[in-house]
């Protein structure tokens, strides 16, 4: 939260637009919205499919939410999904292997059922019946991407597999005069400004690596992208990504030979594992390989023996693709593991390998399915209506996420897929400049604040001691005497004894002859008096007594010296002179300053 002193100064410094940021903004259109970020969206960490092992996502729906996995289909504009009646007569490989991916609509309480029917495009190229309605759905782990009333197709089919559908167009239903259209998942998120566009980054994952599929709404990865110059725009009213493959060439222990005879265009999605091509390649597929082509099941089927000969050559094939209007070729390598796929039931009637090739019928079934982006990133801007492809990277660098922002973005204009890095550093390089600009605010704001508290604090003690000073000039100068000493110690008056014979001297002085000083009369008790064998001092007439000859003489005991009682009030009454003359100097100097300051 930003505190009031800082909210102020940036309402001074005309930053406005920094109070109010979304969450995760990174930059405001011409209209002021805020553009949010490109968001990833988590694998499921699952490897499914009855077509071979892929990598799926897992997406909710309904209400309460129901939770499936699906593949990704890059010209799909819908979300399909297997419903839950397929599993009761037991023969779906869907239910079979993943049993959480299945759809009951009759358990949702927000399916509406809209009678709508059509026929789509399945696993297999071929099309299947799908029942439609609209439900909630959202990705799963990404709650803030749910969107309500979005359409649902449902089929009972087995050979389909749930399919999360990319493609931002619409799709219109028509029946005796009644129309409807339906805003496809990824369009519904653009417009509740959920995803920065309409575009995505994609990568199929890779089972033989055990490396998940990776996806991101809105943007990229830029840590798996093998940057090259190639930049395919299409036909935006069908979406469909077609490029040129200019040759295809395999590469082995054995050596180097040529596939494809001339270059022809193919498109590339993920609806489909296999790689449908014109019949001229696939014959060239066959005799590089051996593989033999299964009229019934319509696969490249392998056995075990075929299998292992291929895996030994470790062969290596390598699609080089362009575009008409480019010069650019970018080339994809593929290793043999990436067509080693398994195919169960209902595609094959036991359990078997294929080779994921299939013949294509027309120039138009051309296609560049799944099994092809193991090894490539597809980044796709619908807005822009232009796509890029490259070799995915494998090293283990972390994420690098890139934002495609709208065309409407002032700091775009034109851009294309290629320049679209330039413009994120450019976002970035603004997003330093502004953190700059709001670290030296805050910090200022901090400088500030220490420097007034530091005034404050001096000022106050400076009028503390103002005060003090004044108020002992308005005191009185008292003096009061110093306070009295401690008791005499009393000198002991023991007499000499001499034989039990004790002899005491005359006196000369009386005790009444010992007085105090007269300044501490009233404050001390006298002494006791000393005793006059001590003291007394003979005079020349007294006749002396000597002591008897032969006897020993005692010592008189002694006694502490003390410092003089008259002495030491003296010398106490001196020093508090020198003090209070000290004072009157002090308190006369400063009488002074005061009348002489202005």
């Amino acid at each position: 939260m930003w505190s009031p002193q800082v909210f102020l100064l940036l309402q001074c410094l005309s930053l406005p637009n920094l109070l109010y940021a979304a969450p995760n903004p990174t930059q405001r259109d011409q209209i002021g919205t805020v553009i949010p970020l490109a968001v990833v969206v988590p694998p499921s960490g699952n490897w499914e499919g009855n077509d071979g092992l892929w990598s799926t996502f897992s997406i909710q729906i309904g209400s309460p939410a129901q939770k499936v996995n699906a593949l990704v289909s890059t010209a799909s504009n819908q979300q399909l999904v297997v419903s839950a009646g397929a599993c009761s007569t037991g023969s779906s490989t869907t239910c079979k292997t993943a049993p959480a991916s299945t759809f009951d609509p009759k358990s949702s309480s927000t399916w509406i059922r809209n009678n709508g029917t059509a026929q789509v495009l399945a696993t297999d190229l071929n099309s299947t019946e799908v029942l439609y309605g609209t439900d909630t759905i959202a990705l799963s782990g990404i709650s803030s991407l749910s969107s309500p009333n979005q359409l649902l197709g449902i089929t009972p089919n087995n050979l389909s597999f749930n399919s999360l559908g990319l493609n931002p167009s619409s799709s219109n239903f028509s029946s005796s005069g009644f129309s409807l259209s339906y805003e496809s998942y990824i369009s519904s998120l653009k417009s509740q400004n959920k995803i920065p566009s309409l575009s995505y980054g994609y990568a199929a994952g890779a089972h033989y690596r055990q490396a998940l599929g990776s996806l991101t709404l809105g943007g990229y990865d830029a840590s798996l992208v093998s940057s090259n110059n190639l930049t395919v725009s299409f036909n935006n009213q069908t979406s469909v990504l077609s490029l040129t493959v200019h040759s295809i060439s395999i590469s082995s222990s054995s050596g180097k030979r040529s596939l494809s005879t001339d270059p022809f265009s193919a498109s590339v999605h993920s609806t489909t594992p296999f790689l449908s091509l014109p019949l001229p390649v696939c014959q060239r597929f066959e005799d590089a390989f051996g593989i033999t082509y299964d009229d019934e099941s319509e696969l490249y089927l392998l056995n075990d023996t075929l299998h292992s000969q291929l895996l030994s050559r470790a062969a290596n094939i390598t699609f080089t693709l362009t575009d008409p209007s480019s010069q650019a070729l970018v080339n994809i390598t593929l290793p043999y593991q990436a067509f080693d796929l398994l195919a169960e039931p209902p595609f094959v009637k036991i359990r078997s390998r294929h080779f994921p090739l299939k013949r294509a019928k027309s120039n138009s079934d051309v296609v560049l399915g799944r099994a092809f982006l193991q090894e490539a990133y597809l980044i796709t801007d619908y807005e822009r209506s232009a796509f890029s492809i490259s070799q995915r990277r494998w090293a283990n660098t972390t994420q690098d996420i890139r934002t495609i922002i709208p065309p409407s973005a002032p700091i775009v204009g034109n851009t294309t897929v290629p320049e679209i890095k330039a413009a994120e550093e450019t976002l970035k390089h603004e997003h330093s400049h502004m953190a700059a600009i709001i670290a030296a605010v805050v910090g200022g704001v901090v400088l500030l604040t220490v420097v007034f508290g530091c005034f404050i604090i001096i000022h106050q003690r400076k009028r503390r001691l103002w005060l003090q000073q004044t108020r002992n000039l308005n005191e009185p100068i008292t003096s009061s005497p110093p306070p009295p000493p401690k008791p005499f110690l009393q000198a002991p008056s023991t007499a000499v004894s001499m034989h039990n014979t004790t002899c005491e001297l005359e006196s000369v002085f009386t005790p009444s002859t010992i007085k105090p000083p007269p300044f501490v009369q009233s404050d001390i008790t006298p002494p006791m008096p000393i005793s006059p064998r001590l003291v007394h001092i003979p005079s020349r007439q007294q006749i002396i007594h000597e002591l008897p000859a032969g006897e020993s003489i005692s010592e008189l005991i002694g006694s502490p010296v003390y410092e003089s009682p008259m002495i030491r009030r003296q010398r106490e009454q001196w020093e508090f002179e020198q003090e209070r003359q000290r004072i009157r100097i002090l308190q006369e100097d400063r009488r002074n300053r005061l009348r002489d300051s202005p």
